[in-house]
């Protein structure tokens, strides 16, 4: 959760072994996704990770719609260790120094037609500096997050981290 604060983002709800969050911004997400990939491998462990952006409905705290549907999905899809995000995430983050791999087109199951998936492999030093200076002071990073918060592309952004609890071989 210390991750969560650090990028701004709220945490909803777990289920199973499960944790639902949202973000103002896929930028948020994405640093945030990395870096707790990162500090549980730091542990023997492994985390998979799925992210959509899209419309959501609140009530009472919890969120749901099928841009929460969308976003378990993909994280189901992703193997242990690995972030992946719909081709929305993909597309509003372009230009962003974020870095992409292709994971080809699947369907998910109770949405319509097929949706590319793509795995996240590379994260700006920007981003992470800014990350690692918010942990210090609240200040820190100012002009990156400043940026992100400008973007209007993106109504509400969801992180879904399955943790899968498997140790390193």
């Amino acid at each position: 959760l210390r991750w969560l604060k650090r990028c701004k983002g709220r945490g909803v709800k777990t289920a199973g072994d499960g944790f639902l969050g949202v973000f103002e911004s896929p930028a948020r997400a994405l640093a945030c996704g990395d870096a707790i990939r990162n500090a549980v491998r730091e542990l023997g462990l492994e985390i998979r990770c799925g992210l959509h952006i899209g419309e959501i409905e609140t009530r009472d705290g919890d969120v749901g719609g099928i841009a929460v549907h969308i976003g378990s999905r993909v994280a189901g899809l992703a193997g242990p260790g690995e972030g992946l995000v719909s081709s929305t995430v993909c597309d509003a983050e372009a230009g962003s120094g974020f870095r992409f791999e292709e994971r080809g087109r699947h369907e998910l199951k109770g949405v319509p037609g097929q949706w590319r998936v793509h795995a996240l492999v590379g994260v700006p030093e920007e981003a992470r500096v800014a990350l690692l200076e918010s942990a210090s002071a609240d200040t820190g990073g100012a002009s990156f997050w400043a940026r992100v918060r400008k973007s209007r592309l993106v109504q509400a952004l969801l992180l879904y981290a399955a943790i899968s609890w498997a140790v390193l071989q």
